[in-house]
């Protein structure tokens, strides 16, 4: 049956394109996958799927997945048992579970639509004691409101700009595959044109993937400033848990000057949008409630799921817990084999799932220190003695004095790299084939922090630091045959039949990567697999039994990499360093997938998607036009 269903999905496709019907063009909201799991309903009526509580809340959390689309379908998990298991089918013969493999989109369950809707305003934020007087916020708040969806949930975002602001605005679903939706991929002058003072525009964005996220601006420096949030994708998990706090654990680096102005102004950690200057800068006087250390309520012998995500400006981080040890479940959106570890590496934009039992090792304290270590990557500040005192985990949930515990032997780290490639194996394995792309592109990132250029240079001398054109972006372009050097495109065309690309393809897209420094590498649009890492000193760290996979890694200063991922996402994505700066700088390329795929999907003249893609461009143009100096570009624009 289930090969009847794939035939009858691909046939569907096929047609679609032969047609032309704008029904595959668009790839709209309504078209969601599996088409598969309706069949059950021609053979006997059944009841709806289910609807429960995501595993770790109780029940007075209003928010509940829905699967009643799923005629028949079954949760197959219970409260803190069985967690690796989401949905059974109806003949009890098919879970969906973290052994799916969710890059085949057949196989991303039925959820529901949610609608969120988020107004971009100017205000001021007191995380740490020390107003900012800079922020850039999503509903007046930081960090902004927490979206959440269930595995397979659509999310609608309205993203409304006051007219008072003084920006464009674009956002961005942070790791997110956005299969065939390269419109949705929130990059100003790639994907859109910036949002305008006074417009509005709703993503939509299919979730076949779960785990912990966030979502943030892509324009220019933006969200160290504030414009930033995190997103829970509800779903399996490879080991079990009891409960989970009420928010994710977001780490950040903060400054009291806006980023878009060179200098730093005494930048603190925060950990949940918290912390104290005081301890950052001791002698510094507050002038506002000091609202840090977090502080995170444990029971004795539950077992938590933490959710750890890095949205720093150029920060990475050592998180730790003392006497407490971790199970690392999940790498980016991967769901990996748990391991042990008493610290997790945490690069910008990286996330992990962490599973820790509340059974603290060698003490009968009740209030033990979150630590987050500033690694060796990049540059905060001269920062106090205490700054990495970030949160405390309680088990009487009392305001008490401070934790006495001590850290970790490895709380510090004293390199600059990921956790080991060896330990990053996810429950479905990739084995790549060789290279579709044999003259394999090789990736130079190089250049001077003290102009912010790069160059980034796949074998061609003339390219430039990429600089975008917010009035006329790539998606608007898909038909061209030239572009400019500073858009820095990287073709990656293959003959592949796009009808059924709904799972890994056989062509696969290879890049070697090389670099003088460290720097947090992000690709939108994919997950890739890493193959072995070359230090600067010529020291090699071998992957492990199954390639790591995930969409952001650090490549070693004055080392390089080689990294894979399926040709089987046409449209243009950006690789980028994640420190705000460097991507700022130029530090950025866009791979563009498949272009002849991409114009059968949007076609020129007949598609709504660059049809709304054009309207938001005269708006934003409008806007610019009324400024008394336009919009000038400063930097990258991304």
């Amino acid at each position: 049956m289930e090969l009847v269903d794939r035939f009858l999905v691909a046939l569907t496709r096929l047609l679609e394109l032969v047609t032309l019907s704008t029904y595959h063009q668009e790839v709209t909201s309504s078209f969601q996958l599996p088409l598969a799991a309706d069949h059950y309903n021609d053979v006997i009526a059944l009841a709806p799927g289910p609807v429960f509580t995501p595993p770790g809340y109780d029940t007075s959390d209003d928010f509940q997945c829905n699967y009643t689309a799923m005629s028949g379908w079954t949760q197959c998990w219970t409260p803190g048992n069985n967690l690796n298991c989401w949905l059974t089918s109806p003949d009890g013969l098919t879970n969906l579970s973290t052994t799916t493999p969710y890059e085949d989109v057949t196989n991303t369950p039925k959820g529901i639509d949610r609608y969120y809707e988020y107004n971009v305003t100017a205000g001021s934020v007191d995380a740490d004691g020390l107003t900012f007087p800079y922020g850039k916020l999503l509903n007046g708040t930081f960090p902004g409101p927490w979206i959440r969806a269930c595995w397979g949930d659509t999310i609608h975002l309205k993203v409304n700009v006051d007219p008072e602001f003084y920006q464009g605005v674009s956002v961005h679903a942070h790791g997110l595959r956005q299969w065939t939706k390269m419109h949705m991929d929130g990059v100003p002058g790639i994907t859109q044109c910036p949002i305008a003072p006074g417009s509005s525009f709703e993503y939509v964005w299919p979730t076949t993937q779960y785990g912990s996220s966030w979502y943030h601006s892509h324009y220019s420096l933006q969200y160290p400033d504030g414009l930033q949030g995190p997103l829970t994708i509800h779903g399996p998990s490879s080991k079990d848990y009891d409960s989970t706090p009420a928010l994710p654990l977001i780490l950040t680096d903060w400054n009291h000057n806006s980023a878009f102005n060179e200098s730093s102004l005494k930048p603190c950690i925060l950990l949940g949008g918290v912390g104290d200057i005081t301890k950052c800068y001791p002698g510094t006087t507050n002038d506002t409630e000091i609202k840090g250390p977090l502080r995170v309520p444990f029971q004795k012998n539950q077992r938590y799921l933490l959710r750890v995500v890095n949205t720093s400006y150029r920060a990475g981080f050592t998180f730790s817990i003392d006497n407490h040890e971790m199970w690392v479940v999940s790498a980016d959106f991967v769901p990996i084999k748990p391991y042990s570890t008493t610290a997790i590496r945490v690069n910008i934009g990286q996330r992990y799932n962490i599973v820790v039992e509340a059974n603290p090792i060698n003490s009968s304290d009740t209030n033990f220190w979150i630590r987050t270590y500033q690694s060796p990557c990049g540059t905060v500040g001269s920062l106090g003695p205490y700054y990495m005192n970030t949160g405390i985990i309680s088990y009487d949930n009392s305001p008490g004095p401070d934790p006495t515990s001590t850290q970790w032997s490895n709380a510090q780290s004293q390199d600059c790299k990921d956790e080991p490639l060896a330990s990053i194996l996810p429950i479905v394995p990739w084995t790549p084939p060789g290279p579709s792309n044999s003259d394999l592109p090789r990736v130079i990132f190089s250049g001077s922090l003290g102009n912010l250029f790069y160059n980034i240079n796949p074998n061609l001398s003339d390219f430039e630091p990429l600089q975008v054109q917010w009035d006329n972006p790539t998606f608007i372009n898909l038909q061209n045959t030239n572009w400019p050097n500073l858009s820095v495109i990287v073709p990656e065309d293959f003959s592949t039949d796009f009808n059924n690309v709904t799972s890994i393809t056989s062509e696969w897209i290879y890049l070697g990567i090389q670099s003088d420094d460290d720097h947090p590498i992000h690709l939108h649009g994919h997950d890739f697999a890493i193959f072995n890492l070359t230090y600067g000193d010529g020291s090699v760290e071998p992957s492990g039994p199954s390639l790591p996979r995930r969409d952001v890694f650090t490549v070693p200063s004055g080392g390089s990499a080689i990294i894979a991922f399926p040709a089987d996402n046409p449209g243009a994505w950006l690789m980028h360093c994640h420190i705000a700066g460097h991507a700022s700088g130029g530090l950025d390329l866009q791979v563009l997938e498949d272009q002849a795929a991409a114009n059968v999907i949007w076609p020129k003249g007949a598609s709504p998607a660059l049809a709304t893609a054009s309207a938001l461009c005269s708006s934003w143009s409008s806007w610019c036009s009324a400024q008394p100096t336009g919009c000038p570009m400063t930097d990258s624009g991304v």
